[in-house]
């Protein structure tokens, strides 16, 4: 599950996940792994419980909706 909450012009600036499944360790580092290949600096938190975390990516200057995230595995994402 993840969030980028949207402005009136369909931008944001920030994105959000959360991961907490049985694989969450191996799933966040692949995922904080090709943000560092790519040069996006991501900020993990470790969820409450200690059982998940939360990868946060900031971004310099608004994004808008409709582009894809470069490194999500669909376009329906």
């Amino acid at each position: 599950m993840g969030v980028y909450p949207l402005l009136e012009d369909e931008t944001c600036w920030f994105l959000a996940a959360d991961f907490d499944k049985a694989s969450w360790r191996a799933d966040v580092t692949a995922l904080a792994d090709t943000c560092r290949s790519m040069d996006v600096p991501v900020y993990l938190e470790r969820s409450r419980s200690g059982n998940g975390a939360h990868p946060w990516i900031f971004f310099s200057n608004p994004v808008a909706s409709s582009k894809r995230c470069p490194f999500s595995p669909s376009e329906n994402m």
